[in-house]
């Protein structure tokens, strides 16, 4: 894979994404990278079903492969493209 958006503000989660990640994924951006994508609400049960909001919705804005995580306790974190 040639690009990966990390559906994430936060620029610590976007510090270890790319830590984790940077070895295989030639190029990561992040929520703060594009102008066009809109606030999330994430009105999900779970933490994975935030994480599926938000990714999806950052994929469909970027046209792009996107993850992305909500986190508590516990990380969700899905592929979307």
């Amino acid at each position: 894979m040639d690009h990966l958006v990390i559906g994430t503000k936060n620029k610590g989660k976007l510090k270890e994404f790319k830590k984790l990640l940077s070895p295989i994924i030639r190029e990561i951006s992040y929520i703060d990278d594009y102008s066009n994508i809109p606030v999330i609400e994430e009105k999900g049960k779970s933490f994975e079903e935030n994480a599926l909001i938000k990714a999806r919705t950052v994929a469909a804005y970027t046209n792009k492969p996107t993850i992305a995580d909500d986190s508590g306790d516990i990380v969700g974190i899905v592929c979307v493209h």
